[in-house]
């Protein structure tokens, strides 16, 4: 990629922090925007804060700034698009003539929006390659034959489930299922499940039959490691290649010290 600036659209999470890092080491200066309603990694400098969800408002920023690409990189909640006052009339209007709100279709025509605006939209796996999950188990704590069960019908519940936009995660405990992720987002679902059954439980989380890393990648990272450790541990199995396991050694380490198994596998 050649490019001067990058606007750097930043929802919540950490991966807006590792995108900017990777771009500026690659000598692009990094103008990130983000919303007043999210809560952005406070590692991320200089943020530019709109009150309203507006993609046009976000366009005329960056063209201001003189980008000619820009990323979505981070969280963005579901549930916004239903919070009262966030919504700027474009977003407001969009919803209005669309019956279908899922994340797909919103994205794309955001992205349709930059790209008629003269922004080419770029992947965060651009700039973050490295934290793609790899396949085998990485951790001391290795996964049952029992757990090798629950992981293989997980993904395909999981599967399912994202190819439809519902979500990406499932907990369950031997072959029950007691948690599906849908707008609250994985870490609800994991607190959910793992109170159901008292912790050690098998979290499962895939992305889409055919996933587009410009968006809505399934990530974890340390928060989800010690929020599983704290809960009774047990297994976090992640599909390898398609998604992101964040800053992977610090995780590793804290999965071995929480007696939680992490999994890069393939469905």
């Amino acid at each position: 990629m050649s490019a001067e600036k990058l606007l750097l659209v930043a929802g919540e999470g950490n991966i807006p922090v590792f995108v900017a890092h990777g771009a500026k080491r690659r000598g692009i200066e990094v103008i990130p925007v983000s919303f007043t309603f999210l809560r952005p990694h406070p590692d991320l400098e200089d943020i530019h804060y709109f009150e309203k969800l507006s993609f046009q408002a976000v366009i005329e920023k960056g063209k201001q700034m003189g980008c000619t690409v820009c990323c979505l990189a981070g969280k963005f909640p579901r549930t916004v698009i239903f919070q009262p006052g966030v919504l700027g009339q474009d977003i407001h209007s969009f919803l209005q003539r669309n019956a279908d709100w899922r994340d797909r279709p919103v994205i794309s025509r955001v992205l349709q929006e930059f790209t008629g605006a003269g922004i080419t939209s770029i992947s965060p796996l651009d700039f973050i390659k490295g934290v793609l999950t790899p396949e085998g188990v990485l951790t001391r704590k290795t996964p049952t034959p029992l757990e090798i069960k629950d992981v293989r019908y997980g993904a395909q519940l999981a599967r399912m489930l994202a190819d439809r936009e519902v979500g990406q995660t499932v907990v369950l405990k031997n072959q029950s299922v007691l948690a599906v992720e849908a707008a609250e987002g994985t870490t609800e679902t994991i607190k959910r499940g793992a109170s159901l059954a008292g912790g050690d439980v098998v979290v499962v989380k895939v992305g889409r039959s055919d996933q587009d890393f410009s968006s809505d990648v399934p990530a974890v990272g340390q928060d989800t490691v010690n929020m599983l450790a704290s809960l009774g541990g047990g297994v976090i199995a992640l599909e390898a290649g398609k998604s992101f396991l964040l800053e992977r050694d610090k995780s590793v380490a804290l999965a071995d010290t929480g007696s939680v198994c992490l999994w890069g596998f393939t469905v």
